[in-house]
């Protein structure tokens, strides 16, 4: 999918997020697990990689630590206050 000037960046990344992540199938989801929300986030889709793999990868924009922290401060964040949260929640 091309950025074009007639496609503004926000369009870009919804198509690229729908091609490579799966968004609209996350999104409707009532709730996501933080190791799922994790690997969403740093653009990495659960259904194509285990988190295993995922945390050995680095992304255009993070490294492999980034998912680690990231599972770790959400996993805490799910303990700590227990109730259902959406991957808009997460975000």
């Amino acid at each position: 999918m091309e950025n074009t000037p007639e496609r503004s960046d926000a369009e870009y990344r919804q198509g690229w997020d729908e091609a490579t992540l799966e968004a609209d199938h996350w999104a409707a989801m009532s709730e996501i697990t933080p190791i799922n929300a994790a690997m969403l986030l740093c653009r990495l889709n659960p259904n194509e990689q285990s988190y295993d793999d995922a945390k050995l990868l680095s992304t255009d924009e993070t490294k492999p630590e980034n998912l680690v922290k990231l599972e770790q401060r959400l996993t805490d964040l799910a303990r700590t206050v227990q109730k259902p949260r959406t991957l808009r929640n997460w975000h």
